[in-house]
């Protein structure tokens, strides 16, 4: 087995047998790693790699944990979470020459950031109440305790 196929067998395995991870990791083309996959010394590898782990699962490097899903859960409720969105900027412009006049509309792109929506915003809130109330919740009796959300102010746009 040459290097390559061993460096990916162990880069796939290690991105719990994604192609498309194990490609940019490596920095090769997504085909080239679709094709090694189906490489017959990179199955024998990975069957050794299988057994010698003893049926051990890979962890999943791009799977976020449940600390990033509560920091980006957190961020939307606190109105910190922009969306990117590209906007045409238009100027108008009036030229005129004697009775003649000309409007002229330049349009130029622009990338403008944008709150997130009132129903994301809600929605990340209940999503960390229930997680929160869940966890907190464990071992105790409680199950029928509520509580409160407060979420940052909305601001209507053009008002």
């Amino acid at each position: 087995m040459n290097d390559d196929k061993l460096r990916f067998a162990l880069v796939y395995y290690k991105n719990g047998r994604n192609a498309s991870a194990a490609a940019r990791e490596l920095c090769m083309p997504r085909n080239k790693a679709y094709r090694l996959r189906k490489d017959e010394d990179v199955a024998a590898y990975l069957r050794i790699i299988s057994e010698s782990l003893d049926g051990a699962e890979p962890v999943r490097a791009d799977i976020a944990d449940m600390d990033e899903v509560l920091a980006a859960w957190s961020a939307i409720v606190r109105d910190e979470h922009k969306i990117e969105k590209l906007a045409a900027k238009k100027k108008t412009t009036t030229e005129s020459e004697g009775r003649q006049k000309n409007v002229v509309t330049e349009e130029t792109p622009e990338v403008v950031q944008l709150n997130a929506a009132n129903s994301d915003i809600i929605s990340a809130g209940k999503a960390l109440y229930q997680y929160w109330r869940d966890v907190e919740g464990e071992g105790t009796d409680d199950a029928a305790e509520t509580g409160v959300i407060i979420l940052a102010e909305i601001k209507e746009e053009g008002g």
